[in-house]
């Protein structure tokens, strides 16, 4: 269903990247990393002239963005590009819709992989990026590498707010929980936290959350967007830039239209 009626054009779209420029504009680690040209991609008109398609991979679609799709159409041969894609990937399209969710080896490899740091807040400055509340001092938090204009920076989540996407992430990005940044100076307790994640491939439910304070004896000291034990704060990006319907990429600007 390519063909546009009229002036009414499809608020979604479906199809093969034409080019390895355009930017993936999908949820954290995601965001930002390359869409590998002939890989399948969604795109959301944004009605912006100059990028008015935000793009995404296909196994970056999220079951609310699903949910979504389900209001406005009865099935997903229904969807703008659908009747374009092979045979196989009108199958991965609708198993998703009908799970409500996309399988997770869709998700390619380029997408999958970030650098994380595990740590405690070391104050209350810095601010979960999923619950959107402050993390308190000493609990238990979870940090994902960002190139912000140049500038690296860490993106903070409680730990029990990280995503089942976050942490296969995780799981794809290092051999064994051991060898993410600053595991070994965790306490006992978190360490079996992230050993659970890691065999169930998400947060169990009696770990989600907040969490509990824990006493590290560090003093509060470049909180915000440091790495820490490196003496060196970078500016965290605005708090909307985290968010799945911002416009913008904290990596650079997309190429959204290739």
């Amino acid at each position: 269903m390519s063909n546009w009626e009229g002036d009414k054009k499809p608020v979604y779209r479906l199809e093969y990247t034409r080019s390895s420029r355009s930017r993936c504009t999908g949820p954290r680690p995601w965001k930002g990393t390359n869409i590998e040209k002939g890989g399948l991609r969604f795109g959301s008109f944004a009605g912006n002239m100059a990028f008015p398609w935000e793009w995404r991979h296909w196994g970056c679609v999220t079951p609310h963005i699903l949910n979504n799709l389900k209001k406005s159409f009865s099935q997903a041969e229904e969807l703008d590009g659908f009747d374009e894609l092979s045979e196989e990937d009108q199958e991965r399209v609708k198993k998703a819709w009908e799970e409500g969710h996309v399988a997770p080896e869709d998700i390619p490899e380029s997408a999958k992989k970030g650098v994380f740091k595990l740590g405690y807040a070391l104050s209350r400055r810095s601010k979960c990026q999923v619950c959107n509340e402050y993390i308190s001092k000493g609990l238990f938090r979870l940090g994902i590498e960002v190139d912000f204009r140049g500038d690296i920076s860490l993106y903070w989540q409680h730990w029990g707010c990280a995503e089942d996407r976050v942490v296969e992430a995780l799981k794809a990005s290092y051999d064994e929980p051991a060898k993410i940044d600053d595991f070994d100076n965790l306490k006992e307790g978190e360490k079996e936290k992230v050993q659970r994640a890691w065999e169930e491939g998400k947060i169990p439910d009696d770990d989600k959350g907040p969490g509990e304070v824990a006493e590290t004896g560090k003093e509060a000291a470049g909180d915000s967007g440091s790495f820490g034990g490196m003496g060196v704060t970078q500016p965290v990006p605005p708090t909307g830039l985290f968010t799945t319907n911002s416009s913008m990429s904290a990596l650079s600007a997309p190429e959204t239209n290739n």
